[in-house]
């Protein structure tokens, strides 16, 4: 497996304490994760699962690729503030990092508290990547 999946267009990365799973789609359609799920020994310590390895879950059909570009482009994406955070505190809410790259343009998001800060362009972003995965089985 590659130790970094190839040229980045969108890369989903949630963090919940000491959980990750990360998304990328990469130029060329590939879409990869990886993930690391802790687990508790017997006696409830956390134990090292080692590093996660990247798995090819998808290629895009060429469409769906485009759609998502196109989606990507015009979604405001490159316009958000490097952080989103909740308007109150919030115990236990996972973390979700977007990185996109198109053209000349990279952004970095860090959504804090997923789930209960409000997020439309992510939404939107999150639902564009289910549809282009759906649309494709090649």
């Amino acid at each position: 497996m590659p130790s970094d999946p190839g040229p980045l267009l969108i890369e989903q990365r949630i963090e919940q304490g000491e959980d990750l799973f990360v998304r990328r789609i990469t130029t060329t359609g590939e879409v990869w994760t990886r993930s690391r799920l802790m687990r508790r020994d017997e006696e409830g310590w956390l134990e090292d699962t080692g590093t996660p390895e990247w798995e090819l879950e998808i290629r895009l059909a060429p469409g769906a690729l485009e759609r998502l570009r196109t989606t990507l482009t015009g979604s405001g994406f490159f316009e958000l503030p490097a952080e989103l955070r909740p308007d109150g505190a919030v115990i236990g809410a996972g973390d979700e990092i977007w990185t996109a790259v198109l053209d000349d343009r990279t952004q970095t998001v860090h959504l804090h508290a997923a789930g209960v800060t409000d997020a439309p362009v992510l939404a939107g972003l999150a639902a564009a990547v289910v549809e282009a995965m759906a649309e494709s089985d090649v």
